[in-house]
């Protein structure tokens, strides 16, 4: 008999627990399952479709420090001047350097280095200055005209304007842009512009 009761509890020991063996594996499944929502969890973009985001100007491209496309940019910072612009300040507030004049005339130029009387912009000076001998002379879109002097370069459907430039009334000017991708460059100012503008401080 106690042979028989000792044969019983060896085989009731061998046995597995029902009650542990399924509490543990729902454990391990729900363990798997937190794991496996928290692998598939991600992080909301809030940039544009670019990846970059998007300017107060319409554009995805960003802007280094300084520069701007409109007012908007420099907010803060300062004014928002095209490239080129002139800056006026200073001791005497006028920016050319040459001898007073009221016309061409007055500075006494030659057909082979002409010289022609310049209104300063930022003062209430005209003063001599260099004039144009040929187009090579001014910028872009620009051509010497008859009395030294930079003007519109003229155009037509034979001639052209440069890239970023259209013609109107026979006259390249800057085309008019909305963004970036309009122009081979830059948009400021509502026109294509090779350069950015920069953001300046207002002049004392």
């Amino acid at each position: 008999m106690r042979r028989y009761f000792l044969l019983l509890a060896l085989v009731a020991s061998g046995c597995p627990d029902e009650k542990s063996g399924s509490a543990t594996d729902s454990t391990a499944a729900m363990t798997g399952s937190t794991t496996g929502v928290t692998g598939t969890t991600g992080v909301t973009s809030t940039t544009g479709s670019t990846g970059e985001p998007t300017t107060t100007s319409g554009t995805t491209a960003v802007l280094p420090d300084g520069s701007c496309r409109i007012p908007a940019d420099c907010d803060g910072i300062g004014q928002c001047a095209p490239a080129g612009a002139v800056q006026c300040g200073g001791a005497t507030g006028c920016v050319l350097d040459g001898v007073e004049c009221t016309d061409d005339p007055a500075c006494g130029g030659t057909p082979q280095s002409p010289m022609i009387c310049v209104s300063d912009p930022c003062c209430s000076l005209s003063l001599c200055q260099p004039g144009c001998l040929t187009d090579m002379d001014c910028g872009p879109a620009q051509q010497c005209g008859a009395e030294a002097r930079c003007v519109a370069a003229s155009c037509d459907p034979q001639t052209p304007c440069p890239a970023d430039y259209s013609c109107a009334d026979n006259t390249c000017t800057p085309t008019p842009c909305k963004t970036d991708a309009m122009c081979g460059a830059y948009c400021v100012f509502g026109q294509c512009s090779a350069a950015l503008g920069s953001c300046v401080e207002p002049a004392p």
